[in-house]
């Protein structure tokens, strides 16, 4: 690759690697598909770990391809090509299985030389992911790396016979105890990561829980299907936050906004990013007020005004919603903090205009107002007592 492209490839293959527990790999020297082998096959069913089929498919380049590789434990490795260099990432798995499921396919390729014990460590040591969320991973990071490289088709190509390989048990799913167990710990674990503020552990245990939910169908589902699950999930993050000490009234606040984009989302996508982006704001906010070690009471004011500093904001209906009077808020926000409520929500304000004014090309009125200010006059008279400059020139300066 040229050195600009491996850098990029560099910074957004690291990303991959951290969040989903992937293996990036690109094969440029002539040993390393040999060393690629010896470390992920484990049993010679896995028709596609051999030289000849992976020297096949990385050595001819075809620019517009993407190569979607099963196996016949339903392990995959995708392939594809930027700047003539084959990229491998895998090996991950879609699927979960119970041992009924791994006596069918030892059964049906004969396997004696392996025991179940094996098989099932194995899997398990592979990131498990969603077919779609893989794709719209290796769309991104193509689209990083080379931006004018050209639409890629996406090939499946199977090694193993699907109608013998998949049961009609498959569909019932009647046992499923190791599933059960096996989610418990993901879900023991999600809550431990909400609680400690960790978004990152908190959404990896999620997708591993929701890959139980699916078995060993091919991971999909409908609308109303998911709007139960982000329900289910929902009542899991609330809970876990209040254990954490976050003031409920700033969780009922995250967990009512997360309930209205499900209730009027039109995809499945839309629901997913969204119970994502809810947990993200629920840790963020766990991480941010546990630093702070303000009441329950001055945590609640704050959230308001960093996070709806745009809507218009009466202290005393903030006051009324906190359950307390005016001048108690006010006394004990400015113990805590060392100003007033009004005075914070004015920084808030302005620090989101700063951003805005050095970002966009935003007219002010339009600024004022989505930072909660109606009138443009009055937005550029407190911007200008706190910044020591008009907003166009902090504009000019921050944009020249």
């Amino acid at each position: 690759m040229k050195n600009s492209t491996y850098e990029k490839y560099t910074i957004a293959a690291s990303l991959i690697q951290d969040f989903y527990h992937l293996q990036i790999s690109v094969f440029d020297q002539e040993d390393q598909i040999e060393k690629f082998i010896d470390k992920n096959r484990i049993h010679n069913v896995q028709a596609f770990f051999t030289s000849e089929i992976l020297n096949l498919y990385t050595q001819q380049y075809v620019p517009d391809r993407i190569y979607y590789l099963t196996d016949a434990f339903m392990v995959h490795l995708v392939i594809f090509f930027i700047e003539e260099n084959p990229v491998v990432i895998g090996p991950f798995c879609t699927l979960l299985m119970t041992p009924k499921d791994a006596r069918t396919i030892f059964d049906q390729y004969k396997i004696t030389n392996l025991s179940q014990t094996d098989f099932f460590s194995y899997l398990s040591s592979l990131p498990a992911i969603k077919e779609s969320e893989l794709f719209r991973m290796v769309s991104s990071l193509i689209h990083t790396v080379c931006p004018q490289s050209p639409e890629k088709q996406i090939q499946h190509i199977n090694f193993f016979n699907h109608t013998a390989l998949i049961p009609k048990e498959y569909e019932t799913r009647e046992h499923y105890t190791e599933l059960l167990e096996k989610r418990y710990t993901y879900e023991q674990h999600f809550i431990q990561a909400i609680e400690r503020g960790n978004s990152r552990s908190a959404i990896f245990n999620l997708h591993n829980m929701q890959m139980d939910v699916a078995y060993l169908k091919r991971i999909g589902t409908t609308l109303e299907n998911e709007r139960i699950g982000a329900a289910i999930t929902r009542t899991t993050v609330r809970l876990a936050a209040l254990r954490s000490g976050l003031p409920a009234i700033v969780v009922d606040r995250i967990s009512s906004q997360n309930t209205a984009v499900t209730h009027s989302a039109k995809s499945v996508e839309e629901i997913l990013t969204a119970k994502e982006k809810m947990i993200r704001e629920f840790c963020n906010a766990i991480h941010h007020y546990k630093d702070q070690k303000y009441s329950f009471l001055v945590q609640s004011a704050l959230y308001f005004f960093d996070h709806e500093y745009y809507k218009d904001i009466r202290i005393k209906e903030l006051a009324d919603e906190l359950n307390v009077s005016l001048n108690y808020l006010i006394s004990v926000f400015r113990k805590e903090t060392g100003t007033t409520p009004n005075s914070y929500l004015q920084k808030s304000r302005m620090k989101q205009a700063s951003i805005l004014l050095s970002s966009t090309d935003m007219s002010m009125q339009e600024i004022s107002s989505s930072v909660g200010i109606s009138d443009a006059n009055y937005f550029i008279k407190v911007f200008k007592k706190l910044y020591g400059e008009t907003p166009t020139n902090y504009r000019r300066k921050y944009r020249s």
